[in-house]
């Protein structure tokens, strides 16, 4: 499928008629850059084409079904909101979206009209050209609905629920990026994939042998057809509580995605605490203001004690170095002891080994000896103090290891305290910031007051889950007993070998396709892994720790694994885009399905080198149709150079004075410098 042009008519910031016109792309040239700054128009351009595609299929790619409402309120609502506000005040009450697309080489015109009066009208119609006339797609059975079958139509060539694997936001891939996607990412790529179709002839093949059961002689009267009656009620009922549940499950992630953005909002205008309203901070002020009262108060205490000691602060210096001096004293009485002995040791050696020329010398030299010692002795004792005259030697020891020790004890009280105020005083400071935040205006309150709605919402969406998960559990299991019923019914009839050979073909078809399936499936996930994990391989950086992909062949869930064949459990920002568009790019080789994709906001959780890869080696080998619409910070002057090769044609959107949309072809930001 190719687009070859679309017009849009008063759809959100394009007024009046806009037409743009795209070129046939090439193997060389295949991309499509529309360029605007943020609000000029380019994601209105993407949504569309999603709508005039879809309609109120466009469910999940460019609208939600809000919660409590039925597909059809949110679709008129998501209309009331694209209808333009220019066309409004001129009372123009006609919105239109025609594509001109080619598809197996024929032209086909997909035309949507809505006129909102005091209801919205909608009509669709569709148009091929054959040997060069434009006709009305023509319908096979007069009794099929004209809106039906065109719709059905369009579905046979891009199913609305493979959709968002061509036409999605760069930014909000969250979803398919995940480990364990969801439902609706489930349903998707079995339909990308083909397999929706057979579980669809499975499901087929039963009801027809549901239908030869009821034939057979006897069935009324035994109660079998009643039996079957309340079965089908019974699977209608289930059928219903489980699209209930499928919408309460999509309801709860939507809410736990909105409280994680609304928690990250919180910890960065409230420093990371945990805060509900205004008076809880005026409460742990309070609290912080009893907290230094108390501080000071030790402060004061402990300050006055030490300038109790400070006051004759000469005396106890004083005192404390004639300690210092009384202990080295009693040290070195210690040392005499032992220096008088050595003293006498040495001189009866010396006497002893004078040589007899100088014996007579004996006298003189004694005294010299006694002299030096003496004077070696006295040199060190100094002044004995006046202390050891009233205390013991252990006394004054005592005392002075008391006044050492009150001294650093002292200095590390105090330390201590007045870095507990220091962090006091900033945690008030932090407390104040955020009380100004609710006094000077709404901001705090509202974003504290959306995540209690938020969590109140999400508690009451997990009560009807509850509900409608134990009402299925009842339902299955009401189904098991009936069905246990019609067999024994089932059991008692007599079956005509004609409609016993018809119910083992159409067993026999269902064996055959199941398994069939199975295998199907297998190589599918298989290639899907090898292809996604050579994707990857050609967008990643080396530290990136993404090195393969393995993808459950029933699930779909995903396991990512690095180098070592290790499990990845978290990626960053750029690894789950890289992932997911590695993915996407997947998901349409193994599919054949050759469909154009339209990116916006490609680029946006990006870094540069990460931007660059993407440039060279990913948006012209996505698809044979490519539409990247950018920002001048996404491809900006280098990554233009970059891509320009591959460059099909290029439009510029403008916003004017009254925000509607003007739309410039042939044209691209003119860059003033390189930006990176």
């Amino acid at each position: 499928m190719i687009i070859n042009s679309i017009n849009i008519k008063n759809f959100q910031t394009y007024f009046g008629n806009i037409e743009f016109e795209f070129d046939q792309p090439s193997d060389a040239k295949n991309v499509v850059l529309i360029g605007g700054l943020n609000g000029a128009g380019k994601t209105s351009f993407f949504s569309s084409i999603v709508l005039g595609l879809f309609g109120k299929n466009a469910e999940g790619i460019i609208f939600e079904r809000s919660s409590g409402e039925n597909i059809d309120d949110s679709y008129q609502t998501y209309l009331q909101e694209v209808f333009s506000n220019e066309a409004k005040k001129v009372n123009d009450i006609e919105m239109e979206i025609a594509l001109s697309i080619t598809h197996e080489e024929t032209n086909i015109k997909i035309v949507r009209k809505w006129w909102f009066d005091s209801s919205i009208d909608e009509i669709l119609e569709i148009y091929t050209e054959k040997d060069g006339t434009v006709i009305p797609l023509e319908i096979p059975k007069e009794d099929v609905e004209r809106n039906e079958y065109y719709e059905a139509f369009i579905q046979s060539i891009i199913p609305s629920q493979v959709g968002r694997f061509f036409f999605f936001d760069g930014e909000e891939i969250k979803a398919i990026a995940k480990q364990d996607p969801e439902q609706a990412v489930i349903n998707g790529i079995n339909a990308l994939l083909g397999f929706d179709v057979l579980e669809q002839l499975v499901v087929d093949l039963e009801t027809l042998k549901r239908n030869l059961r009821k034939e057979l002689p006897g069935a009324a009267n035994s109660g079998l057809l009643k039996n079957y009656e309340e079965l089908e009620k019974l699977e209608s009922t289930l059928s219903s509580a489980e699209e209930e549940k499928k919408y309460c499950t999509e309801d709860i992630d939507g809410m736990n995605i909105h409280l994680e953005e609304l928690e990250k909002d919180i910890s960065e205008a409230f420093k990371g605490r945990d805060v509900d309203n205004r008076n809880e901070i005026l409460d742990k002020i309070f609290n912080l203001d009893k907290e230094l009262s108390a501080v000071e108060n030790e402060l004061q205490t402990l300050v006055g004690e030490v300038l109790t000691l400070a006051l004759p602060s000469g005396l106890i210096t004083e005192t404390e170095k004639k300690l210092s001096r009384e202990i080295n004293t009693l040290k070195q009485q210690d040392q005499s002891a032992v220096i008088n002995s050595l003293k006498n040791k040495f001189n009866k050696q010396l006497i002893k080994n004078l040589p007899k020329e100088i014996k007579d010398k004996e006298e003189i030299i004694r005294d010299a000896a006694l002299l030096t010692w003496d004077e070696m002795n006295n040199s060190s004792s100094g002044k004995a103090s006046i202390m050891s005259n009233y205390f013991s030697d252990e006394e004054i020891k005592v005392a002075f290891n008391h006044i050492q020790e009150v001294k650093a004890t002292t200095n590390r009280e105090i330390s201590r305290l007045v870095g507990k105020q220091d962090a006091l005083l900033k945690e008030k400071s932090e407390l104040l910031s955020m009380q100004q935040l609710f006094d000077s205006g709404r901001y705090a309150q509202d974003i504290l007051d959306k995540k209690s709605n938020t969590l109140n919402q999400l508690s009451t969406k997990q009560h009807e889950l509850e509900r409608v998960e134990a009402e299925i559990m009842v339902l299955n299991q009401e189904i098991t007993n009936i069905k246990n019923t019609i067999d024994r019914l089932e059991s008692s009839l007599e079956i005509s070998k004609d409609i016993q050979k018809e119910l083992e073909e159409v067993e026999s078809y269902q064996s055959l396709i199941k398994e069939f399936m199975n295998e199907a499936r297998g190589r599918r996930a298989n290639l899907l892994s090898k292809k996604t994990s050579d994707v990857i391989k050609k967008l990643a950086h080396k530290e990136d720790l993404i090195s393969k992909v393995k993808i459950d062949e029933k699930t779909y869930s995903i396991n990512l694994l690095d180098s070592k064949n290790n499990k990845v459990s978290r990626m960053s920002a750029g690894e789950s885009e890289i992932f997911a568009l590695s993915l996407l790019q997947a998901l349409g080789e193994v599919s054949n399905r050759k469909l154009p994709v339209v990116i916006d906001t490609p680029l946006g959780r990006l870094d540069y080198s990460h931007r660059q890869s993407i440039v060279t080696n990913y948006f012209h080998n996505v698809s044979e149709q490519v539409f990247i619409l950018s920002t001048d910070t996404e491809i900006d002057h280098s990554l233009f150079q970059e891509l320009q090769p591959y460059v099909n044609q290029t439009f510029l959107i403008k916003s004017n004075k009254d925000k509607s949309s003007t739309v410039y072809p042939d044209q691209y930001f003119e860059f003033s410098k390189v930006k990176k």
